[in-house]
């Protein structure tokens, strides 16, 4: 696989410029992956049928929360957004 590191810097760049700079951008940012892992936890949860969590599977929620926003990062249109919502 190619990766244009250049490119990738200066998106990365950008990126970090703007969440530096922009207090409500940066709180979008926050909030959607405080949601990721809050949404991880539920289904965590729900599929294991567990009333408490203990270390290992808050790690194993962090990582699929991790999963779960790079995702929602790569999608393509909204309908594909709310394809995953509705999950």
């Amino acid at each position: 696989m190619y990766i244009n590191t250049m490119y990738l810097k200066n998106a990365i760049s950008i990126l970090q410029k703007e969440l530096r700079s922009d207090a409500d951008y940066h709180r979008s940012w926050v909030a959607n992956i405080a949601m990721a892992y809050k949404d991880a936890e539920r289904w965590y949860i729900d599929r294991n049928e567990k009333k408490t969590l203990n270390k290992e599977d808050k790690h194993i929620i962090a990582n699929e929360a991790a999963e779960h926003f790079i995702s929602l990062l790569c999608l393509n249109s909204e309908a594909e957004a709310v394809d995953i919502i509705s999950i």
